[in-house]
């Protein structure tokens, strides 16, 4: 009785800890739309951007401005491209994970990830293209992660259904986190935290 109580156990916390790490990491490209913004401000792609002038007759001045197409261009490329590798290479994602099991799928999803927050930290103006590689890779490990992590719901011969749909939910809110490090680093930057000696 206690080894089949704590083999239910086992279950529910190793489906906690795959709803925790789907949530984190599973559909993060989702969320990419969000950065646009930062990129922007950081000078990502700007010399695809254009100066264009603006001259407003009534006063006679000319404004100067800058046409930035070309940079969100650039940008929503890189989504695109996103969202496609997180589509496209489910077949083979699935055949590995048949062949070498969901654990080796697991590191090779750690490893697309390393690359991807790696790209995304060294990005810079004359770096621009590791843009499309953080996409790429986070594409890849998100897709790894989530199709490793389906392979749970067999464990839970009658709840399967709801294993699966909580699993698809958490990987569903994992699109949040670039939203919430974008306000969380408006909100540092626009209010500081004050120091307690003052």
């Amino acid at each position: 009785m206690d080894k089949i109580k704590n083999k239910s156990c086992l279950k529910i916390i190793g489906l906690i800890w795959i709803l925790i790490e789907c949530n984190l990491v599973a559909g993060n490209i989702f969320g990419f739309a969000s950065l646009f913004s930062e990129l922007h401000r950081c000078g990502i792609y700007e010399t695809k951007c254009e100066n264009s002038s603006e001259l407003i007759v009534l006063n006679n001045t000319e404004t100067m401005g800058k046409e930035c197409s070309g940079q969100m261009k650039k940008y929503e490329l890189a989504f695109t491209l996103g969202i496609g590798f997180y589509n496209l290479p489910a077949i083979i994602v699935g055949m590995i994970s048949d062949y070498f099991g969901p654990r080796c799928l697991k590191l090779i999803a750690i490893v697309f990830h390393l690359i991807s927050w790696l790209s995304l930290g060294f990005v810079a103006p004359n770096r621009d293209w590791l843009l499309l590689f953080h996409t790429i890779f986070l594409s890849l490990a998100g897709i790894c992660t989530l199709l490793s992590s389906f392979s749970i719901s067999a464990n839970f011969s009658q709840r399967r259904g709801l294993v699966t749909a909580l699993i698809s939910g958490a990987q569903l809110t994992s699109s949040i986190w670039y939203a919430i490090f974008q306000v969380t680093k408006y909100h540092i930057c626009i209010h500081p935290v004050k120091n307690f000696r003052d």
